[in-house]
């Protein structure tokens, strides 16, 4: 019976030969198996890859269990937001982390200091965010690991240097990271097939904008470039447009600030709660309990998520607004509550309490903006 396989897996295939370590065999494998129809005639090949897949897996598996000690590119998440810092060699990557958090990788005018990630915890404000200096991106080599660690990520912030030819290495970086299927997020629409795609949103930092003497040589790389790419010169020596970049951060994470109210207190105007925009109260209260993957990594404690649940449950199908005092255009968040559930008491189903009997109860606010 024939195959009738699709050009995608003949592409796929070269890649899975190609390949070398034994992650891009495993993804070039998963890849296989989601480009091959399903029918009769594939089911003896499906089988072979699926074998395939699960001894490579088991090796994995194994390796790690004879006790090798964890990879360096595994880096817990922390805070508001994971950024890698990425470019080729000697741009400033190691001193932009340097700047920015209280980090201390090796910062050296030779080519390819850095060769592990170094995370850092960049202030903004009142809540942190996770910085990691990658090694250099070479067409030469390229630990896969890297790739994973990249998307992973919640943005890319693409380094290059002013002076030196930065319509080449933003080219060459942009280029390695489509040929491993890391796309820029803001192209996504660009991209008819996105199967195996990962977008992530990425920042062009043109690194060396140290005086007014760079003006003309930023505008000059702008208006040479031939896409539209988010571009923010900075300065890791002289610190130029360092705090700037740190708000752009913040924004394009697309994250917003939560404060909780406990009953009859002010709310803690210090320690926020991080939300991604558009979470509901549902998501705030599950997420902190664990059970959704939107919580608080900035806020030590748990708040009175068990009274929010309970209030919200005692109102009839009402609606909870919280306004942002700090920006009110960004909107707020809503969440409709269903019909509480009734309350048993002993053998009998008591009604929930009518809206005269809401006093009664106590109601926790929350304040939510940047």
């Amino acid at each position: 019976m024939p195959t009738n396989l699709p050009a995608e897996y003949f592409e796929a295939e070269k890649r899975y030969r190609a390949a070398r370590s034994t992650a891009e065999k495993i993804a070039c494998l998963e890849e296989l198996l989601s480009a091959i129809p399903k029918h009769k005639g594939t089911d003896k090949l499906r089988a072979d890859f699926r074998r395939k897949l699960s001894k490579l897996k088991d090796a994995a598996q194994a390796r790690k269990k004879v006790g090798k000690r964890e990879s360096a590119f595994h880096i817990d998440r922390e805070g508001a937001g994971q950024v890698v810092v990425v470019g080729p060699t000697n741009v400033g990557k190691s001193a932009l982390l340097a700047a920015l958090t209280r980090a201390t990788p090796e910062v050296a005018d030779a080519p390819f200091t850095t060769w592990q990630p170094t995370p850092g915890m960049m202030p903004m404000e009142n809540l942190q965010i996770q910085l990691i200096d990658t090694p250099p991106l070479n067409r030469d080599f390229v630990e896969p690991e890297l790739l994973d660690l990249i998307r992973r990520s919640d943005l890319i912030l693409l380094v290059v240097d002013l002076q030196t030819d930065p319509i080449g290495q933003l080219e060459d970086t942009i280029a390695l990271l489509e040929e491993h299927r890391i796309m820029p997020g803001h192209r996504q629409g660009r991209h008819t097939e996105q199967r195996r795609l990962t977008f992530v949103p990425l920042l062009v930092l043109v690194n060396k904008y140290d005086d007014e003497n760079s003006d003309e040589d930023f505008e000059i790389f702008r208006e040479l470039l031939e896409h539209d790419w988010p571009l923010l010169p900075v300065s890791a020596t002289t610190g130029r447009n360092l705090e700037r970049l740190k708000q752009v951060v913040f924004d394009r994470l697309e994250i917003m600030r939560v404060y909780s109210k406990p009953p009859g207190r002010e709310p803690d105007l210090t320690a926020p709660f991080i939300l991604r925009r558009g979470s509901t109260v549902e998501d705030f209260a599950l997420g902190e309990r664990g059970l959704r993957g939107v919580g608080a990594p900035q806020r030590h404690g748990m708040p009175p998520v068990y009274m929010l649940v309970s209030s919200l449950l005692y109102q009839r199908c009402c609606s909870w607004e919280a306004v942002s005092p700090f920006s009110p255009a960004i909107g707020s968040v809503r969440s409709k509550c269903a019909a509480p559930p009734r309350h048993h008491h002993g053998a009998r189903g008591l009604a929930p309490p009518s809206d005269r009997h809401m006093r009664h109860y106590p109601k926790l606010g929350l304040s939510s903006g940047f």
